[in-house]
């Protein structure tokens, strides 16, 4: 049985570079011993350990210079050190939360895409209360929740739109549109746009609409928010979901 373990077997077990153990080796982060005859690195506990402890405080984000001063540190020092280190990681974990929130919303967003292609018109209420204008005053929002982007159409069959931000302040001023109310019929469809040579343009919105007259409904205003966006066969598709203001002829 072999009694002896090199460096790159040691790299191997410990899913690192052969050059990172070599750096840590250069910073005298960690020991090896070597082999009586051929002068090769060796893989002893003690290095094992001293490996595993450097991981461990790299994985922590505790930078290099700060990991060879460990030894050297009081307990008052290094209870400091992790107390720091324990603050950041609860800071990554944090974003990551946010991250991965954002990523689940982004699904659910291109799953409702998929969905309101197959099953157009039904009946729901827009869920935002008040529009106000789009403005860099709440890109910082939508940054983070592209959901909060919505297009307005007082009158949909002129296409002309005016773009919105979902509003949840208390300030009710500048308000653009404010939800009609409980009595107020709607219904949804996919709205696609089509971008072309920086061009947007409504594709099948008239489609949508004469397909909603001739189910016996008069239209209203619509109001769509941002769901996903594609390339698709050639060209970008920026996908909302519309709810247009229905009453019966």
């Amino acid at each position: 049985m072999k009694s002896e373990h090199t460096i790159q077997e040691a790299a191997d077990y410990f899913n690192l570079p052969k050059a990172t153990l070599l750096y840590w080796e250069k910073e005298g982060l960690i020991h090896f011993d070597r082999i009586a005859g051929n002068n090769y690195r060796k893989l002893t506990a003690h290095t094992i350990f001293e490996i595993e402890n450097v991981m461990h405080l790299r994985n922590l984000g505790i930078p290099i210079n700060k990991i060879k001063e460990a030894p050297l540190m009081s307990l008052e020092e290094k209870y400091e050190m992790y107390k720091k280190a324990i603050n950041e990681a609860d800071r990554q974990v944090q974003l990551l939360k946010k991250l991965k929130h954002s990523a689940q919303k982004q699904l659910l967003q291109i799953q409702e895409t998929d969905s309101l292609r197959l099953h157009p018109y039904h009946s729901e209420s827009p869920r935002f209360q008040y529009l106000i204008a789009h403005s860099q005053d709440t890109v910082s929002l939508e940054v983070i929740d592209t959901g909060r982007f919505v297009i307005l159409m007082e009158n949909p069959e002129h296409e002309v739109y005016t773009e919105t931000s979902i509003w949840e302040g208390a300030d009710t001023q500048g308000i653009l549109w404010e939800h009609p109310g409980e009595n107020t019929m709607w219904k949804t469809f996919l709205l696609d746009i089509v971008v072309r040579d920086g061009e947007r343009k409504m594709k099948d919105l008239q489609k949508h609409l004469s397909a909603l007259h001739e189910m016996g409904y008069r239209t209203g205003t619509l109001v769509a928010h941002y769901l996903s966006e594609a390339m698709e066969g050639g060209t970008f598709h920026i996908y909302f979901k519309a709810y247009v203001e229905v009453s019966p002829h």
